[in-house]
């Protein structure tokens, strides 16, 4: 049985269904073992006792919202890891995200055909869309 660590914040509907979308891959192709260690976990032990948490439990896999600041932490796991990650993406692992350029063209085409020309999106990751498209913001 494959033991899958989750290392994400469920709050978000987002979050919550990747969690939906893992129990049901694994009832097609487990069975799996997952466990959710508790955000304060972090904060006690640091990212240091998460790694040493998922070496004593044998993981198999993780899934986590981890930043880049220790990513050659994870690698010292040599098993597969998966990122959900809103601002930057990993190029040593798997990365979970969305396609933010895809969806902020398919809401622009939406306005656009109902004739609005004036509208606007904002939003906490608004930066990472800026980001992607290479535009500078002064702040």
């Amino acid at each position: 049985m494959k033991r899958i660590l989750l290392l994400v914040d469920y709050s978000s509907e987002f979050s919550r269904r990747i969690l939906k979308g893992l129990i049901q891959y694994s009832k097609e192709h487990g069975p799996w073992i997952f466990y959710r260690l508790p955000d304060y976990y972090k904060t006690l032990y640091g990212k240091e006792g998460i790694i040493q948490w998922a070496k004593d439990w044998k993981a198999d896999a993780i899934v986590a919202r981890w930043d880049h600041e220790g990513t050659n932490l994870l690698e010292s796991l040599e098993i597969p890891i998966v990122l959900q990650n809103y601002k930057d993406r990993s190029p040593f692992f798997s990365n979970l995200t969305g396609d933010y350029i895809g969806t902020g063209t398919m809401a622009a085409r939406f306005f656009i055909k109902r004739r609005f020309r004036n509208f606007a999106f904002y939003d906490m990751i608004f930066p990472l869309f800026l980001f992607l498209a290479g535009v500078s913001m002064p702040y």
